[in-house]
C-alpha cells in the first residue's frame, strides 16, 4: 500500500512540474514584446507621456528611464504622443508661434520658422513605421540679387530605426521627397540621410545604383514577357529565362550648326577699286584703266541643340531554355517571334539564345492539377493555423496530459490479488498462516 502511495506522489509531482512548465512556456511565448518608445530623464515629461498612454489605453513598462510599449502598439503610441505634442520633447514645431512676440526682429522670426519647420519634419518622419528617432537640419536658399552667388538649399536628416533595421530604398526616397517638398527651392538630390552610425544611406545620387535598379526592373519585365508569349502562343509553361540589360544613364547634349544657303544674301560691304596707268614709248602716249569690285554678303546659319534622355538601353541579352520536345522548325519560329516581341536589335549588339534541354514537358492539365492540389494544401494549412489559437493550444495540451494521467494511473493500478489480500479478515489470515506452516514443516 505504501509502495503505490509513494508512486502516486511521484507521479502527481511530475505531472505538476510538467503542467507548470507548460504554463510558463506558454506565458513566455505568448507574452507581448515591448520596444522602446521614449527615453527621457525629465520626470515631468515622463509623467505627461504616461498620462497620454493611460488615456489611450496603451500598455507600457518603464525600464532604466525608457518607456516601452507593445510592439503592435508602437504606431498607435506615436500618433497619440504626436497629438499631445510629445512625439519628441527635444523637438519643437509651430507651437513656437503660439505666443508671438511682436517686438522680435525679422532675423529671429526666420530662425524660429526654420526651427519649427525642422521640428515638424522630424515629427512627421518619426510617425513612420520602424522609426525611433529623427533630427532634421535645413540650410535654406540664400536670397541675393546676383544669380551667380545664389546658394542652393540643402538638408540633412539623421534617423535611428527600431532594432537597427535597414531602411528600404523606397523609404529613403520617400523621406527625401517629404523634406524637399516642404522647403522652397530644395531638390530631393540635395537631401542627405544618415543612420545612427553616421553612415550615409541616401544612395540615390549614385548613378550606378539607379542604373542597377533600372536594369533589374527591365530584366524582370523581359522575363515575364517571354513566359507570357511562350505560354499563350505556344502552350509552353515550363521554361527557364534569364535576361541581362545594360542601361546607360549618361546625358548627352549635341549642338549642330549649318549655313542657310540662298541666292541673295545681305550685303554687308561693297568695295570698288580703280587704277589707271600712262605709258610712253618713242614719244607716244597711251593710257590703260583697270577696275575691280568686291562685295561681301552675310549668310545666315541655323543652330540646333538636342539633349538626349538620360536613360538609354546599351545592350540586351536573353537566354531561354525550353523542353527538348520542340523541333528545329518550332525553335526557329519561337526565336523569330521573341526577337520581334522583345525588340532585339542586332546592330546594337543584342543577342537572344534559344536552346532545348532535357526538361520533361508538362501539360496544362498537369499544371492545373498541381496548382489545385497546392491551393488545397495551403487552404488546409491556413485553416489549421487560424484555428490553433493560444487558448486552443492550452486546451489540447491539457487533454493530452489528462489522457496520459489516466493511462499511467491504469498501468500503476495494483493487481487484483494484492487488493484481495489487503481485504482479508483476521481469521482468513490465520488459516493461511497455518497452511503455510504446515507446508513448510512438511517440506
Amino acid at each position: 500500500m505504501n509502495f503505490w502511495g509513494k508512486k502516486s506522489v511521484f507521479f502527481i509531482s511530475g505531472l505538476s512540474i510538467i503542467i507548470i512548465g507548460f504554463i510558463g512556456a506558454c506565458w513566455w511565448f505568448l507574452k507581448p514584446t515591448y520596444v522602446p518608445l521614449l527615453q527621457q530623464n525629465d520626470k515631468n515629461i515622463q509623467a505627461n507621456v504616461i498620462n497620454i498612454l493611460d488615456t489611450s489605453n496603451i500598455p507600457y513598462v518603464i525600464k532604466n528611464n525608457t518607456i516601452e510599449v507593445e510592439e503592435s502598439k508602437i504606431g498607435e503610441a506615436k500618433i497619440a504622443l504626436d497629438k499631445g505634442g510629445l512625439s519628441n520633447p527635444e523637438t519643437v514645431g509651430f507651437e513656437l508661434f503660439n505666443e508671438t512676440d511682436y517686438g522680435m526682429s525679422d532675423f529671429a522670426q526666420k530662425i524660429n520658422f526654420q526651427r519649427a519647420l525642422e521640428g515638424e519634419l522630424a515629427r512627421s518622419i518619426m510617425t513612420m513605421d520602424g522609426m525611433k528617432y529623427a533630427r532634421v537640419h535645413l540650410t535654406p536658399e540664400k536670397d541675393t540679387i546676383y544669380e551667380v552667388d545664389k546658394a542652393t538649399a540643402k538638408a540633412s536628416v539623421v534617423i535611428e530605426t527600431l532594432n537597427n533595421n535597414q531602411l528600404s530604398r523606397d523609404s529613403i526616397e520617400g523621406i527625401q521627397n517629404l523634406v524637399s517638398s516642404a522647403v522652397n527651392g530644395l531638390d530631393a538630390k540635395n537631401v542627405v540621410l544618415l543612420n545612427q552610425q553616421g553612415e550615409i544611406i541616401s544612395n540615390n545620387l549614385d548613378t550606378s545604383s539607379n542604373s542597377l535598379k533600372r536594369s533589374e526592373d527591365l530584366e524582370a519585365k523581359i522575363e515575364s514577357k517571354v513566359r507570357n508569349i511562350l505560354y499563350q502562343s505556344f502552350n509552353i509553361n515550363k521554361v527557364s529565362v534569364s535576361a541581362n540589360v545594360q542601361v546607360n544613364l549618361d546625358k548627352r547634349k549635341v549642338v549642330r550648326e549649318k549655313p542657310i544657303l540662298s541666292d541673295a544674301g545681305i550685303l554687308l560691304l561693297k568695295k570698288k577699286e580703280t587704277s589707271s596707268t600712262i605709258l610712253g614709248a618713242d614719244n607716244t602716249n597711251s593710257s590703260q584703266k583697270d577696275s575691280s569690285h568686291d562685295n561681301e554678303y552675310a549668310i545666315g546659319k541655323e543652330t540646333s541643340e538636342i539633349e538626349y534622355g538620360s536613360e538609354r538601353i546599351s545592350k540586351v541579352n536573353v537566354g531561354i531554355i525550353v523542353p527538348s520536345t520542340l523541333g528545329p522548325t518550332q525553335l526557329q519560329n519561337i526565336q523569330q517571334v521573341l526577337e520581334a516581341g522583345l525588340g532585339i536589335d542586332k546592330k546594337r549588339g543584342d543577342n537572344l539564345v534559344l536552346v532545348s534541354s532535357m526538361i520533361p514537358a508538362e501539360t496544362v492539365q498537369d499544371q492545373k492539377t498541381k496548382n489545385e492540389l497546392l491551393k488545397t494544401d495551403n487552404e488546409k494549412k491556413a485553416t489549421i493555423q487560424s484555428s490553433l489559437t493560444p487558448f486552443m493550444i492550452i486546451v489540447i495540451f491539457s487533454l493530452v496530459i489528462l489522457v496520459l494521467f489516466l493511462i499511467l494511473r491504469f498501468v500503476q493500478k495494483p493487481s487484483k490479488e494484492v487488493v484481495e489480500a489487503d481485504s482479508l479478515t483476521d481469521e482468513e489470515r490465520e488459516k493461511i498462516l497455518v497452511n503455510l506452516k504446515y507446508w513448510l514443516g512438511k517440506n
